[in-house]
């Protein structure tokens, strides 16, 4: 499962139905592939970064959960 040299992924156990997600969030070196398809992708670069996604994500998380600024 780690082998393929990927960084993660987000996962639902119970995901809706593919026709009902509104937009997809894609971040990472191989975002560029969504561009290809006819979905509608918001291609984020959190601080300006497509690497920073993680460390962004853990400093909001860790301030929601301290309820922070």
């Amino acid at each position: 499962m780690f082998e393929d040299g990927g960084h993660g992924l987000f996962f639902l156990a119970e995901p809706p139905e593919f026709s009902k997600i509104e937009r997809i969030a894609a971040t990472g070196p191989n975002r560029n592939v969504l561009a290809k398809t006819n979905l509608s992708v918001h291609f984020a670069v959190p601080a300006g970064d497509v690497m920073m996604t993680g460390s962004i994500g853990l400093v909001e998380a860790t301030k929601r959960r301290f309820k922070m600024g």
